[in-house]
Formats: C-alpha cells, sequence, structure tokens
C-alpha cells in the first residue's frame, strides 16, 4: 500500500507538471499571437513590394521570356518610332519612396534629348518624375528619379525608341583582289536591341533584368512569327554543327523539358514620314497588341 500511495503522489505530480506546461505554452501562444495582432494593427508588417514591368508584363517574374519581337512595317530602309511602356509597380501594403529606374541600350535607339517634350497625366503629379538622358560611349542612359509609389499602384512610363529591322538583314561588299578581279560578298546577319534595366529601391533589394528586343520587317503579324521562327532554326542548325556530342545531348534534352516565351508586338502600320535623307515610320497612334507563343530554346544558344 505504501508503494502505491507513493507511485500515486509521483504520477499526480507528473500530471501537474505536464497541465502547468500546457497552460504556460498556451499562454505563450496567446500572447505572441497578441502581440502580432498589435504589431500588425500598427503597420509594422507592412512592407513594399516593388516590380517592373513592360507590356503589363512583371520583369522580375519574366525568366522565362526569350525576346520580345516588335513588328515593323516596311520598308526595310526606314526606321519605326515605338512607344514601350514601362511601369514601376509597387505590389506591396506600404508606399515606396526615392526609387530610381536606369534604362540603359544602344544610343541610337534613343535620338538626342533636344526638342522633347515629356507630359505628365495626371499634370498634378508633374514632381512625381525627373527624366536625365546620358551617353555612355556607343550607348545611352536614361534615367528616372520617381519621388513615390503607393501602395498597390504603379507608376508609368512610355519612352519613344527609334528602331530598324534586326533580323534577316543583307550587305554587300565588293572587293578587289591584286590582280584587279572584282569579288562580291553577300551575307545575311540578325541582331538583337539589348536593354538593361535597373530599379534602385531604398527599402528593398536592387531589381536588375535585360530584354531583348528583335526589330522584324513584315505585313503582318504571322509573316513577323514565321521569320523569327526561320531565325530559331539558323540559330539551332549553327549551333548544333560547332557543339560537342555532350552540348548536342545537353541540348536535346533542354529542348524537351524547357520552354521560353516569346512575345509578338504588333503596333499597326503607322505612317511613313521622310526625314532628312531617310524615312521614319510613325507607330505612336495605334494601341499595340501584345501575344505571345512558346519556343523550346535554350536562351544561353541564342546569343552565341
Amino acid at each position: 500500500m505504501p508503494e502505491n500511495e507513493v507511485l500515486l503522489g509521483w504520477l499526480q505530480l507528473l500530471v501537474a507538471a505536464c497541465l502547468g506546461g500546457l497552460f504556460t505554452l498556451l499562454g505563450v501562444l496567446l500572447s505572441n499571437r497578441h502581440a502580432r495582432e498589435l504589431a500588425s494593427r500598427s503597420g509594422a508588417f507592412r512592407r513594399p513590394k516593388t516590380g517592373l514591368s513592360l507590356f503589363g508584363l512583371d520583369l522580375r517574374g519574366g525568366e522565362d521570356v526569350l525576346a520580345w519581337c516588335l513588328r515593323h512595317p516596311g520598308p526595310v530602309s526606314a526606321r519605326a518610332l515605338y512607344r514601350l511602356p514601362f511601369a514601376v509597380t509597387n505590389g506591396g501594403d506600404l508606399r515606396c519612396d526615392d526609387l530610381v529606374l536606369t534604362l540603359q541600350g544602344p544610343a541610337e535607339c534613343f535620338g538626342r534629348e533636344e526638342g522633347l517634350e515629356f507630359t505628365h497625366i495626371p499634370a498634378v503629379v508633374d514632381d512625381l518624375i525627373k527624366r536625365a538622358q546620358m551617353p555612355i560611349g556607343h550607348l545611352c542612359q536614361l534615367s528616372y528619379k520617381v519621388s513615390r509609389v503607393g501602395a498597390g499602384s504603379a507608376v508609368g512610363i512610355e519612352e519613344l525608341f527609334v528602331m530598324a529591322p534586326s533580323v534577316g538583314r543583307e550587305h554587300t561588299s565588293v572587293s578587289k583582289t591584286n590582280d584587279d578581279v572584282a569579288l562580291t560578298t553577300s551575307v545575311e546577319y540578325s541582331f538583337a536591341y539589348r536593354l538593361h534595366l535597373s530599379l534602385f529601391s531604398p527599402d528593398e533589394s536592387n531589381l536588375h533584368s535585360s530584354v531583348s528586343v528583335y526589330c522584324i520587317e513584315g505585313s503582318s503579324v504571322a509573316e513577323m512569327i514565321a521569320k523569327f521562327h526561320d531565325l530559331v532554326e539558323a540559330k539551332t542548325r549553327e549551333y548544333l554543327a560547332g557543339a560537342s556530342a555532350w552540348e548536342r545531348f545537353r541540348f536535346i534534352t533542354l529542348r524537351r523539358g524547357e520552354k521560353r516565351r516569346v512575345m509578338f508586338v504588333d503596333c499597326g502600320d503607322g505612317k511613313a514620314v521622310p526625314v532628312g535623307d531617310s524615312t521614319v515610320v510613325w507607330l505612336l497612334d495605334s494601341q499595340p497588341i501584345v501575344g505571345e507563343l512558346s519556343c523550346l530554346l535554350p536562351r544561353e544558344m541564342l546569343w552565341r
């Protein structure tokens, strides 16, 4: 009997200790929950979430976008004037201040700053954005200082770009040998306009993104897509011709399992306007149509 009473006493002590521990844990959890609710009401957990977009597509999550293709209505010798809509977004629940956006690309795409006029819409926010342009060798850098972006809102920036067809360009050169024999060489080449964007924020980590833009001459979107597919096939043959057995195996594996998106933009046919000795196609009056297709092509292969 005495042994049973001792065991019963120990059991009661153990139960009491467990219950005490449970009540203590419950008290701590309730206290933490109350503290988090108070902190949430006071705004301690509110954070900005900055981002960049082009034609409404988030560039932070657009890693699977291989390239952007802009339709050029022709003629091939003309340059086209595009209006590309960028946006600085804030998907968080706290306002973000003093953002700096830089956009860098080939100098030929931006033209000269003299004679340009910038408009703020609505006009009451004319102090919201400041713009500066600076040449850097063959490149040009645009800088925007955005004083504030409210929670759950965005600030749109439409910038003008001058581009010529960059796919299927033909070049012919004539040279002579020592015995005065003329040699004619014709080549066809393609290139992409590379735009580098950086968004600097005092409240979040900096955001960097690169956009590859092909300007493709064509009378329709279907013709533009067909020319881009021809470019992809040509780059595929070029890559496989100089690839090792392992690179070929890796390429085939990637083509089976990895899809990239290609964005196609049609700004209409516009109006050809003579400017000096050249022609500029005015594409600013029509609303662009944006579509996309999937492309089984590794990104690094296209730039090789």
